[in-house]
């Protein structure tokens, strides 16, 4: 979705007044969003949460965006990095516009009365827009996964077959599908792999050969 002119202006002229709130904004937003749905909780580390490392992260990708918002090509690479995250965490359309509305009344309340419904108007395409183009390339990836041998959508049921342990803080495991598949897996070295595994904190993994 091609971001209007209306929206492309008021994001321009009103970045410079939400860049010195954007971590407040940020804060109050995860405060709304998680609080209500904690079930979103599994898409997020609740380390970075406590550290303020994630609405930090967040603030940093606001401003970026609202920064190159009339040649939003500079970011491919960022938005590379966060749709295959978001790939791996198993998000959904469906959680844009919870990002959406939470994140539109944090602004709101964070700005006040300099938030105009011309304002609002604005910034809310504006993140619609990038919503939508999250969602469109998270679909190519998907599908694309999927079609990787050994490939496959959703949660995928895998045994231990193998751990070794390097040192107090790392250990390699070596995992084979409970489906019985014994066939080999197409995947690229460092790509996100979320494990559940009934762990608190728990990080994302990664692959390698």
């Amino acid at each position: 979705m091609a971001l209007s002119k209306h929206a492309i202006d008021t994001v321009k002229a009103t970045a410079p007044a939400v860049a010195p709130h954007v971590q407040e904004i940020t804060t109050l937003f995860y405060k709304k969003m998680l609080g209500r749905h904690p079930e979103l909780y599994q898409f997020f580390n609740k380390a970075g949460q406590r550290t303020k490392r994630q609405p930090r992260a967040l603030a940093d990708a606001v401003l970026a965006y609202a920064g190159n918002i009339e040649n939003l090509g500079v970011l491919g690479p960022a938005v590379e990095r966060m749709a295959m995250k978001h790939c791996a965490l198993q998000v959904k359309p469906e959680h844009y516009g919870i990002v959406h509305d939470n994140l539109m009344e944090a602004i709101g309340e964070t700005l006040g009365d300099a938030v105009t419904s011309d304002v609002a108007a604005g910034w809310s395409e504006a993140v619609n827009a990038l919503a939508g183009i999250l969602i469109n390339h998270e679909a190519e990836l998907y599908q694309a996964a999927s079609k990787r041998a050994g490939g496959w959508l959703g949660w995928r049921k895998f045994t231990i077959a193998e751990r070794n342990e390097h040192n107090e803080e790392v250990s390699t495991f070596s995992l084979k599908p409970s489906d019985g598949y014994a066939g080999g897996f197409d995947f690229t070295p460092g790509m996100y792999l979320t494990v559940d595994a009934g762990l608190k904190d728990a990080e994302g993994a990664t692959m390698s050969p």
